[in-house]
């Protein structure tokens, strides 16, 4: 069951009436906060690739 802070982003998402962060659409989408962190331990630590695979697939 979700928790009053997933449902209230959850809410606000439908409702399109606020900015979010990663964080937020993670915890909305259900991944708890300590599989959340990682992810996002992760996609900072390769930023340089993630952006340069992404630049590459532009050209």
């Amino acid at each position: 069951m979700a928790d009053k802070r997933e449902v209230l982003l959850a809410e606000a998402i439908k409702d399109s009436t606020a900015i979010f962060t990663s964080e937020d659409i993670l915890t909305v989408a259900g991944i708890d906060e300590k599989e959340v962190v990682e992810l996002l331990d992760k996609v900072s630590n390769n930023t340089n690739e993630i952006i340069s695979s992404f630049l590459k697939s532009k050209s």
